[in-house]
């Protein structure tokens, strides 16, 4: 990105303050009109806006910790030899 984006960035960013919230909202909103538009079962409901809004990954210990259960899970299943 130039100088001169960034600096045009900053300056409409400083003029519509709307934040990720919004911006987050928005676009969910608009997936969620393309979403329904597409053709769905009979009376099948159209998936609630939470479903669309982008949330942050789960921290990597969090992960790490899951995958660590979930191995000692499978090891508990399996017959030993």
């Amino acid at each position: 990105m130039s100088a001169e984006e960034f600096s045009n960035w900053q300056a409409f960013l400083r003029r519509h303050p709307q934040g990720f919230e919004w911006e987050n909202w928005v676009q969910a909103s608009l997936m969620q009109m393309i979403d329904s538009t597409k053709s769905r079962p009979r009376n099948s409901k159209l998936p609630k806006l939470e479903r669309y809004l982008w949330k942050a990954p789960a921290p990597l210990m969090v992960a790490r910790e899951k995958e660590a259960a979930r191995r000692r899970r499978d090891a508990k299943g399996k017959p030993s030899e």
